[in-house]
């Protein structure tokens, strides 16, 4: 998981380099993701209210 997090964190830079908000706030999503469904982060008070904004109605 946390090799996907970096990769995202690498493309976020790059996008908010390039000036891209579109897709730097999709990829700083992911990385929200990923980082609260690591097996350290694996408890569902850490990420059940995190993930509950993220989630379509």
């Amino acid at each position: 998981m946390s090799k996907l997090a970096k990769q995202r964190r690498d493309s976020l830079t790059i996008y908010e380099q390039q000036q891209r908000p579109d897709l730097a706030a999709k990829e700083a999503e992911e990385i929200a993701i990923i980082e609260l469904l690591c097996p350290n982060n694996y408890r569902p008070t850490n990420y059940k209210p995190k993930l509950k904004p993220l989630l379509p109605n």
